[in-house]
């Protein structure tokens, strides 16, 4: 038996996995201890997950005697940061996954990260001289910001070039009162001018 190996009499993969346990949670819990709450227990179910898994291989090949916490638990939180997950495939094209976003170096953001990276790359018009851009950049979010939350979303769709009828359906209004608000929203944003 090597020094690396985990002494146990366990009859079957579960015990020794029970067996195994609090070392597993003592080894694992520095890696996610600066996660939030909940983020940081489903890390830690992925990674024992994970070790429960790798156990069982080396059960199956009558190697168990080389399993020990430490190691398993290295493996364990390789495969989670590399966006390894206990039965999903993995699949590098589906961005809603580690892997696949890692693999593309693609970066999903929230909804509230997005709105000013949607802003600037829709509503700007970069044949426009770089002083007004550089306006629009710092009016455009304080003028939003005194929108209702639903007027907000009508003007970033209206500014991105949809159409009355997408934007009406969207959210659940008439064309009528879209047109009207395409009015409002004029009105407003002069004002906000002083024009």
């Amino acid at each position: 038996m090597s020094s690396s190996s985990f002494p146990t009499h366990a009859t079957t993969v579960a015990d020794a996995f029970v067996e195994m346990l609090p070392g597993l949670r003592r080894r694992l819990w520095p890696t996610f201890a600066g996660y939030r709450a909940e983020q940081r227990e489903d890390a830690l179910q992925e990674a024992l997950a994970n070790c429960f898994v790798a156990l069982a291989r080396l059960w199956a090949r009558n190697r168990a005697h080389l399993a020990a916490p430490g190691p398993l638990a290295r493996y364990a939180v390789s495969r989670w940061f590399d966006g390894r997950r206990i039965g999903s495939p993995m699949n590098s094209r589906d961005v809603a996954t580690a892997y696949g976003r890692r693999r593309h170096g693609i970066r999903v953001m929230g909804l509230g990260d997005c709105q000013t990276a949607v802003q600037e790359a829709c509503l700007v018009d970069v044949r426009a001289p770089v002083p007004e851009q550089a306006a629009f950049r710092i009016d455009f979010p304080k003028w939003l910001r005194q929108l209702s939350l639903r007027n907000r979303l009508v003007a970033l769709a209206l500014g991105r070039g949809e159409s009355t009828q997408d934007v009406a359906r969207q959210h659940c209004l008439s064309c009528g009162r879209v047109s009207q608000l395409r009015g409002e929203l004029r009105r407003s944003w002069d004002e906000f001018h002083g024009a």
